[in-house]
């Protein structure tokens, strides 16, 4: 059955990113701190430390940009994919090879489970995602339907 549903993907919440994002700076900022008091006092030279600061921002840069931008989990006709989620399980998997999918909770956490038919699973915890969970299981429901060649009742 071919699929009317363009491809789509869901991008990590931006007040998840907002926590990580501050998390990394703060984190850098402490490591380019302790590492300029140590170079300064072995060397007392101040264009190495400011070498290792503008590396440090450009890392935390580079990190806060993919962590705003970066995608969860990209959905098309064949199947999907989840990325940056540790613990989702399965990883990417075609829709044909989904045998069931709920919303759920797994340790108080709210996930979307898809089910394979070799008994693994893909957890997905929409709390992640920058997009309402009712309506993010309502699109898996009907991609999985539609690959499946199933209606909604």
């Amino acid at each position: 059955m071919s699929s009317d549903l363009a491809p789509v993907r869901y991008r990590l919440s931006r007040k998840v990113a907002r926590h990580i994002s501050l998390l990394t700076v703060s984190v850098a900022v402490v490591i380019a701190l302790i590492i300029t008091v140590m170079v300064a006092a072995a060397h007392g030279s101040g264009a190495l430390e400011l070498i290792i600061m503008g590396v440090c921002a450009v890392l935390v840069i580079g990190f806060v940009v993919v962590m705003y931008t970066g995608v969860v989990v990209r959905c098309d006709a064949t199947g999907y994919a989840v990325r940056m989620v540790r613990g989702a399980g399965v990883k990417r998997a075609a829709w044909n090879d989904v045998s069931g999918a709920s919303a759920t909770y797994v340790h108080d956490i709210p996930v979307f489970l898809l089910e394979l038919k070799d008994g693994r699973t893909t957890s997905i915890p929409v709390s992640l995602l920058e997009t309402d969970r009712d309506e993010f299981a309502r699109q898996m429901q009907r991609r999985l339907g539609e690959a499946q060649g199933t209606r909604p009742l």
